[in-house]
This record gives C-alpha cells, structure tokens and sequence, in this order.
C-alpha cells in the first residue's frame, strides 16, 4: 500500500499517460550471458494497477513484472480474496509491462496463468488498442502482443 499512498500523492488526477523508464548503462553493470539484464521490483506492479484506472495509456516495460500488475484476476486470485470492486480501466488504450515468464529460460515455469489474468484484466479495457508484455532477458528478446483488429469499411460492386 506504500506504493499506491505515493502514487496517489505524486500524480495529479489529471494524468492520461504514464511512461516510466529507468535510466541502465551496461558499461556500468557486469551482464554474464544469460542473466537478466535488470531485476525486477516487485512492489509497485499493484499498486501502479490501482492508481492508473483513468490514464489512457501505461508503459511500465523493463520496470515491472506483468504479474504484480495482474495478481487481483484469475487465476492469481484463487488463492486469494477478491477485491470488493473489480479493477477497470475504461479510457485505457496501450499498455506495455514485463514478464519474467515469457522468458525462454524459465521454461519450467508456464505463462499461461499470466496470459488468462491478462485476459481477464483485458475485459475491463473496452478502449485497450494495445497490450504488450515483454521479457527481460540479454539475449532473448520476445514480446506477446495484443493489437485491436481494425475494422476496414470496404463496398464492392460492379455497377
């Protein structure tokens, strides 16, 4: 809740769009192969998702893990007790995060629980053009990505 208190007291109401991007020089870190090029913090995922049901667009890439953003939707929340109120994002139109699932190397672990609580996150952003969840591997770049079909208005005819 520490992180949500800050939010709340940081952003204006205001706020559409939020893009958080931390500042890596490699030169400065030693990167073996294979290990991941920044850890992730888990703290803020949550909170950021509670805080941020108004904005328009969200990109987190590379800062946190899509399943701290996700952890209030099934099947995370079979565990858990659900929130009095479901999380939605009405005006929501991109978002982009991280997961360390998505990762080749963590291939004993199966991303299919964070893809369904994406899923059902997704059903509260009507507006959602956009999601993208990417891994954060040197080496091992991948990216799942939702985009909204656009509908084309075609006529046909020979007349």
């Amino acid at each position: 809740m520490a992180f949500a208190k800050t939010f709340k007291k940081v952003l204006p109401k205001t706020v559409q769009c939020l893009a958080f991007e931390e500042g890596f020089d490699r030169a400065l870190h030693i990167i073996e192969p294979g290990e991941r090029c920044r850890p992730m913090n888990p703290g803020p995922g949550l909170a950021l998702a509670r805080v941020s049901r108004n904005f328009e667009e969200l990109s987190v890439a590379f800062v946190m893990d899509a399943k701290d953003f996700f952890e209030n939707f099934p099947p995370y929340l079979r565990e858990r007790r659900a929130l009095s109120q479901p999380l939605e994002w009405r005006n929501l139109r991109t978002l982009a995060l991280t997961a360390q699932l998505l990762d080749p190397a963590e291939s004993e672990k199966c991303p299919n629980d964070l893809l369904q609580a994406a899923g059902h996150a997704a059903r509260g952003m009507r507006r959602l053009e956009v999601l993208e969840i990417w891994n954060n591997r040197k080496g091992a770049a991948a990216v799942f990505r939702y985009e909204k079909p656009q509908l084309v208005e075609e006529q046909r005819g020979d007349y």
